[in-house]
This record gives C-alpha cells, structure tokens and sequence, in this order.
C-alpha cells in the first residue's frame, strides 16, 4: 500500500499503463503489449486483403505493402520486448546445434508474436493453404523470420551482425 504524491496530487496505482503504444505491465512482463500489437497489426493485415486484389500484384508488390504497413505495427518496440522472449532465449543458450536444438528453434520461431502475422501474410500472398509448411513458405519467399531483424550480436569490426540459425 504505498502512495506516490506529484505536486500535492496522489498519483493513482495501476496494473498496466500504455507508454509510446507499449503496454508496460507492473510486473514487468511485456506479453500484454506483443498481443495488443498482434491484435493491431491483424487488424491492418485483414483491412489490407480487404481492399488488395492479390491476383493483380506482383509478389514484390505484396511484401512492400506488408514491410511498410504491418511490420512497422508488429515490430514496433521490439528491442524493447524481444529479448525477454522465449526464442531469444533458446538462442543464446544452444551451445551446441544439433538436429534436436534446430527443430527446437525452429518450432519456437513459429510461435513467435511476429511470425503470427508475417506466415498468414505469406501464405496469403503466395496463394497457399494455411496449413502449408511453415519452412516451404520462407524458402519458397526468400524471406527470414522477422525476429532476425531485432537480434542482433557484435561482428566484426565493431558492426552488428545477425545471429545465424545454426
């Protein structure tokens, strides 16, 4: 029961409080601000395919709308939420990669926040079932999971470098 005053004004005590569009949690936990950017990028992705006749753009054409208009939504903040995940985590303790440890990574990597938006796009785009392999659609694409554009490990020369798979 502890009471903050500001100014001769007591401050009120909450459970979460949105700051800059991310849900910051009392406990500290940012789970409530990946799903509340999931359910706003849904939102975008569905009023994208509402209004975007696939079959009259190209691939290229469809990636750019969704790297402009629903990863900035997905990714937003993401420095600040990714490394306290469970992908991150899995990735920085394999020590050795062995088949068990890829399939392992790998799964995670499909439930992760921003592969919940960015494997229905693909599949989507490309004309897909939903249930297609989750591996056969970024190989197919040429495009990575989007967690690797927000971890990162020093490389050479001072530059940061993504973290390779294996």
């Amino acid at each position: 029961n502890k009471s903050f005053i500001l100014n001769q004004k007591s401050l009120d005590i909450v459970d979460t409080y949105c700051y800059l569009g991310i849900d910051l949690h009392c406990s500290g936990q940012l789970r409530s601000a990946q799903k509340n950017l999931k359910v706003k990028a849904m939102r975008a992705f569905f009023g994208l395919k509402r209004v975007v006749m696939r079959s009259k753009l190209s691939f290229k054409a469809l990636t750019t709308l969704f790297d402009s208009l629903i990863k900035p939504i997905v990714m937003y903040g993401a420095p600040i939420w990714m490394p306290s995940s469970a992908i991150t985590k899995s990735l920085f303790t394999a020590t050795n990669p062995n088949l068990y440890n890829v399939k392992s990574i790998i799964s995670k990597l499909n439930r992760t926040i921003p592969e919940k938006i960015h494997l229905p796009f693909l599949k989507w785009a490309l004309g897909v079932h939903r249930k297609s392999s989750n591996i056969g659609v970024w190989g197919e694409t040429g495009r990575y999971p989007l967690i690797y554009q927000c971890i990162r490990f020093p490389g050479r020369n001072g530059h940061s470098a993504l973290i390779p798979l294996l």
